[in-house]
């Protein structure tokens, strides 16, 4: 997730953690255990 959010030029992971679940409606770590 760490890379995720600097290659999308977030500095700070938790804000981008945050502003994934706001936006897709779950925690990245639950949407990339989902597959």
């Amino acid at each position: 997730m760490k890379e995720i959010a600097a290659l999308l030029g977030y500095k700070d992971v938790f804000y981008f953690s945050r502003l994934f679940k706001k936006f897709v409606g779950i925690a990245p770590n639950i949407f990339r255990n989902m597959k």
